[in-house]
């Protein structure tokens, strides 16, 4: 959805923990974290949660973690949750 929105962002993860970050280029140094403009930050986290899906508070990156407690149908609304922010905010 990143690449198809032109949203400019990409995602960093580790196993189950991962971020979405949102600048076009991997940040690199805490310069380049300064950088990141929170504002799609905060949007992306309003829209999880109108959705449903409860994210650490917001800021510069969003977390998430997948366990076994969670099943098809969570992931799914977090990525359909996604979408419809990723098609809000890049018209």
């Amino acid at each position: 959805m990143i690449v198809e929105s032109g949203l400019p962002a990409h995602v960093v993860s580790i196993g189950a923990k991962g971020c979405v970050t949102f600048s076009t280029e991997p940040v690199r140094d805490y310069r380049d974290f300064l950088e990141i403009d929170d504002r799609y930050n905060h949007a992306h986290w309003l829209f999880q949660h109108n959705g449903g899906v409860f994210l650490p508070p917001w800021g510069k990156t969003e977390q998430w973690l997948v366990s076994v407690q969670h099943d098809s149908s969570d992931v799914d609304r977090l990525l359909g949750n996604f979408e419809r922010f990723a098609r809000a905010v890049t018209g």
